[in-house]
């Protein structure tokens, strides 16, 4: 029997974009579906990541895990492949990574690390601020790190009105060796002991302006460098990189 009017769409029909079931365009599901296995992708991922990591923190501590010998890439989204060997040694290696540690100069300690700077230099050693301060630090005992930051802070007691009176000359940052960061630590801990209110930045101030001069400073600074040699910077720097990534 034919009917009258308007005749009835069926629900799908050749080329029909919507799903019947959920009346969504198909598209929209396809998508929707292609999301969850690609989250569901990436959850596995990092779990392999993860897996791989605790594996390499295991063999790093006790370095017995045949882990440390393979070259398979460990692979993680939006992360480098890095080989297992390289992390290892990464792993191993993470207590010598140096700490960047700033200080709060005056005018007063800017003038002092400038003085040592042009003065080891005239002595044929290419140093920078950053080189001195960490070659002063490791070449002082910690006991004379403690007597240089008494003997600054005697002088302040004696000293009418603030400990300096002029301005901040600048906040360097310098990259320390994490000995040497426990060695600042513990001379501010002995201060503290003493009642002596002090900081790193305090110890350094009271280094450099304690600082010998160039005849006696130059010998010990040219050891130093030849068993620390400083990191390559620019293009020496980028050409390191390359070769250890091959």
């Amino acid at each position: 029997m034919a009917s009258s009017g308007t005749s009835r769409v069926p629900e799908t029909v050749p080329g029909d974009q919507r799903c019947p079931a959920l009346g969504i365009p198909r598209h929209a599901e396809s998508r929707a579906r292609s999301g969850a296995s690609a989250r569901k992708g990436g959850a596995e991922r990092r779990e392999d990541y993860l897996d791989r990591r605790a594996r390499l923190l295991h063999a790093g501590a006790d370095g017995r895990d045949s882990a440390c010998r393979q070259t398979a890439a460990v692979p993680f989204a939006g992360i480098a492949a890095l080989s297992v060997a390289q992390a290892c040694v990464l792993v191993v290696n993470v207590d010598e990574t140096p700490v960047k540690v700033s200080f709060t100069f005056y005018p007063a300690d800017v003038a002092a690390l400038n003085r040592c700077v042009v003065d080891l230099r005239h002595a044929g050693l290419s140093v920078r601020g950053g080189t001195v301060v960490r070659a002063l630090i490791h070449l002082t005992s910690s006991t004379e790190l403690f007597a240089h930051a008494v003997l600054l802070a005697k002088a302040y007691e004696r000293k009418d009105g603030p400990r300096e009176s002029d301005y901040v000359a600048g906040h360097p940052t310098v990259d320390l060796p994490p000995d040497l960061v426990k060695k600042l630590d513990s001379a501010v801990t002995e201060l503290a002991a003493k009642e002596i209110p002090a900081n790193r930045a305090f110890v350094v101030r009271a280094l450099l302006r304690a600082a010998p001069e160039a005849g006696n400073l130059a010998p010990a600074v040219r050891k130093y460098l030849a068993a620390f040699p400083p990191r390559p910077r620019g293009w020496a720097a980028r050409k390191a990189r390359i070769s250890r990534a091959r």
